[in-house]
């Protein structure tokens, strides 16, 4: 929205249009030209641009950014303004930014304006000092040569009749004594002052002897003259103090106006008659490179045949009351060119000559930056028009600031809904009003609650063209002040069917797990139920066969072949279960664990093997007691198989360092080893590592598998012939 008050602040003479030509409100000082509201066309006139414009909105906005200059038609002496129309888009007016472009200082005073009626950045108000300042040394200098004038002529008349003189007169002989004065020269000289060698130098020298004197604060200008035939010499004073104080003004104005034209940050230059540069300020030197000693002529600093026409005028009207406005590009020395714009003055010299000075505004930054920003608008508008998504700007209100092309293809729509609600769209399409109103007190709830507002609309609901959309709304707050909220949407139509159909496939995966589990349960109990079957009756007709050592030897072949059988089936369960089943955790005495592990294995062992178990840790195991029983029997149970059938002193070593957040397990073996080509695929299902191999292949796949459930590491160092060592850290659940 329009802040009046930031914009009147900023440009005092603003006034803003509406759609229909009218003066909606006009800023502070502009009132003081322009005191009644009216129709534009009856208050202004174009004086540029003057072809190609009429008025009305549409022509004027077609014109955005340009420099206007407009006379005010209404006032007596055609002031002009000097600015430029800006269109808000919000309120869909137009704003001129400008301030009074000034004749002469008359027009500053006689319109009533004052310092305060210029904004800080205006530069029409140092102009307006400055010549303020020359003029006051012009006008100074001139009344004080009026008044020494007048001071002489007077004294030349008076000095006829030195009685009635106010000025004090004396004469005095040649020894310096006084002979006559009048009533002027004995209150305020001879109290003060004597004059024996001035008198005695002027007579003797025969010449007219001149001096300045002070006399308790007050300045008189003295005249010694010989009467040389006579014997006597007069003297004549002349009081000069008020020319004094004249030329102590005159010297401080001179020295604010060298202040104010050495430290303005604008650019002066002077031309005489001749196009050639006479003298320019330390800021035009410093920006063009340029110094005072240089021989330049307009031709070298300004390529615009317009520039000579200007001060051509200006030298033809022979008035300082006279100004033109100039704008181009000025020539600096490395033969670049700086933008500038500003005022030439008439000037006229005290000898009688004329100059031209310009008072020279650099905009060339001014110029970049709104090149730059335009550049800058123009890349953010194509990248949002070409994102993927609707983009939406709204302001306090709810109303839309800015719609991307995503949001709205139709061009004319979009600007059509630039400054209007959501309701406003709803009520043009013929939707239902309610559903705008409802999301209006949700956009509010948002606002006040600084949350974000997520939702999902749906399009043509249960048809072939059926389209969803997720909608996000975000208020954007600056110092608790809501600035505007982001409002975008995405597509999410394929999204939510992949989803849709995710779930039905997650539903029948389910499904199937279930079916599996039950499967492999009952295939497992139904296969081990026989092999436990037949392993009782091997025991039967082994202690009826003792004695034939052939079919006892057929008979242990039978049982090896039915035991790796029941270890497979039970790898199978176990990999199951690790799959399936939930992790439990439950405080574990891992010693005693891997004793059990080890002691049920006894009977199995083929040549004695010694265990060595060390734990360290003073806190608590806590973790899954399944998971972990069968890991541990997987290992150790290799450690035994592999072990080395030359070696009597075979051994397995376990060591455990229990923490608070994890805990450690090295297995070590000094069985056959595991060739280093082959560690790589060791963890891969049904791989066997060894040749000597009696199991499924499934054990370690189902150690990896153990591990990666419970979210812990294991790693593997070995070398054939020497043994093996597993290394295993898990997640300790103890806190």
């Amino acid at each position: 929205m329009l802040n009046n008050r930031y914009i009147d602040r900023l440009f005092p003479f603003h006034f803003v249009l509406d759609k229909d030509m009218r003066i909606l409100r006009k800023g502070g000082s502009l009132l003081k030209l322009l005191p009644r509201d009216d129709a534009f066309s009856t208050c202004f006139q174009f004086v540029k641009p003057g072809l190609g414009i009429d008025y009305t909105f549409e022509s004027i906005q077609s014109f955005e950014n340009q420099t206007f200059i407009l006379r005010i038609a209404s006032n007596e002496k055609k002031i002009l303004l000097k600015g430029e129309f800006v269109y808000h888009t919000e309120e869909a007016k137009l704003v001129f930014c400008g301030s009074p472009w000034l004749r002469s200082d008359d027009d500053y005073t006689a319109l009533g304006l004052v310092d305060s009626d210029f904004a800080l950045h205006d530069s029409m108000l140092d102009l307006v000092h400055v010549k303020k300042q020359h003029a006051l040394t012009t006008q100074d200098l001139l009344s004080v040569n009026s008044k020494l004038e007048e001071a002489i002529q007077k004294n030349q008349d008076i000095s006829r009749f030195p009685t009635e003189n106010p000025n004090p007169v004396a004469r005095f002989n040649k020894d310096g004594q006084l002979l006559f004065c009048n009533e002027a020269f004995h209150e305020n000289i001879q109290p003060f002052l004597t004059f024996q060698d001035e008198i005695q130098n002027a007579f003797y020298t025969g010449q007219n002897i001149t001096k300045e004197i002070n006399v308790d604060g007050r300045f008189f200008n003295t005249m010694f003259v010989p009467i040389i035939d006579r014997g006597y010499v007069n003297l004549y004073c002349a009081e000069i103090t008020a020319q004094k104080l004249a030329e102590k003004k005159l010297q401080s104005s001179e020295s604010n106006f060298r202040y104010i034209v050495e430290t303005t940050n604008q650019l002066i230059i002077s031309f005489n008659t001749k196009l050639e540069a006479t003298w320019m300020n330390q800021r035009f030197a410093e920006l063009t490179g340029y110094s005072s000693q240089e021989s330049l002529s307009l031709y070298d600093l300004f390529e615009d045949a317009a520039f000579k026409s200007i001060v051509d005028k200006l030298f033809r009207s022979n008035d300082e009351k006279q100004h033109e406005h100039i704008e181009g590009k000025l020539r600096i020395k490395d033969g670049k060119f700086l933008e500038i714009e500003g005022v030439a003055y008439c000037q006229i010299k005290y000898d009688g000559g004329i100059s031209v000075d310009f008072y020279l505004n650099n905009i060339s930054d001014k110029k970049q930056y709104l090149t730059e920003l335009e550049e800058q608008r123009s890349y953010y508008a194509d990248l949002f028009d070409n994102l993927p998504a609707d983009v939406a700007v709204l302001d306090s209100n709810f109303r839309f600031q800015y719609l991307n092309r995503s949001a709205i293809s139709d061009e004319q729509l979009r600007d059509w809904l630039i400054g209007k609600r959501e309701i406003d769209y709803f009520r043009f399409r013929g939707l239902p009003l309610d559903k705008a109103i409802d999301r209006e007190a949700r956009f509010k709830l948002m606002v006040d609650e600084k949350s974000r507002e997520t939702w999902e609309d749906v399009y043509n609901e249960g048809m072939p063209n059926e389209k969803v959309m997720l909608r996000n709304m975000l208020p954007i707050f600056d110092d608790k002040k809501l600035v505007y909220i982001l409002a975008y949407g995405v597509d999410i139509t394929q999204l939510k069917k992949g989803r849709d159909l995710l779930n039905v496939k997650n539903e029948e995966l389910e499904k199937v797990n279930k079916d599996l589990d039950s499967f492999v349960y009952s295939a497992s109990h139904d296969l081990r139920a026989p092999l436990l079957s037949i392993l009782g009756l091997l025991d039967v007709i082994n202690r009826q066969v003792q004695t034939d050592e052939k079919i006892a030897g057929y008979l242990s072949m039978i049982r090896g072949v039915i035991l790796r059988l029941d270890d497979t089936i039970k790898d199978i369960l176990s990999y199951s279960k690790n799959s399936r089943v939930e992790i439990t955790s439950s405080p574990i005495d891992l010693k005693a664990m891997i004793d059990t592990i080890f002691q049920g294995m006894r009977h199995f062992l083929p040549r004695e093997i010694r265990m060595d178990i060390a734990i360290q840790g003073d806190c608590g195991l806590h973790t899954d007691e399944v998971r972990i029983r069968s890991l541990l029997n997987n290992l150790i149970s290799n450690a035994i198989k592999y072990s080395r059938e030359s070696d009597a002193g075979s051994w397995i070593k376990i060591n455990a360092l229990i923490e608070p957040a994890s805990f450690t397990l090295t297995i070590t073996d000094n069985g056959e080893g595991i060739p280093a080509d082959r560690q790589a695929k060791v963890f891969d299902m049904f791989y066997r590592a060894s040749k000597n191999s009696q199991g499924s292949g499934l054990g370690l796949y189902i150690c990896a598998e153990i591990i990666k459930k419970l979210e812990g590491q294991i790693s593997l160092i070995s070398s054939p012939g020497q043994g093996t060592t597993f290394s295993i850290t898990l997640p300790n659940h103890s806190q």
